[in-house]
């Protein structure tokens, strides 16, 4: 899919939805993006990155080897407001 994306004469792929960082293949997937010349960027929870310990770092570096782009999504700043937004998501 990032192929035919790259094709199309489009600049950046945007991996996002679910968590993107819980694909053991997300560094891989980035270094592709910027060997077919689109920029990649993720949008992510954050939690893999906040990683207590060798794992979070070594997703971090990889991310930043590759050049990859992150935003930080945040729900809200307690674990009430969080809940309630996800509650009221899974209403819908």
């Amino acid at each position: 899919m990032i192929l035919e994306v790259a094709k199309l004469g489009v600049k950046y792929f945007v991996f996002i939805g679910s968590e993107p960082l819980l694909r053991d293949d997300i560094v891989e997937l980035c270094e592709f993006c910027n060997k077919v010349s689109l920029k990649p960027y993720v949008v992510t929870k954050g939690g893999r990155l906040a990683a207590r310990g060798e794992r979070g770092e070594k997703l971090a570096k990889g991310l930043r080897r590759a050049g990859v782009k992150v935003t930080v999504a945040v729900d809200g700043i307690t674990h009430a407001t969080i809940d309630a937004i996800m509650w009221y998501s899974r209403c819908l």
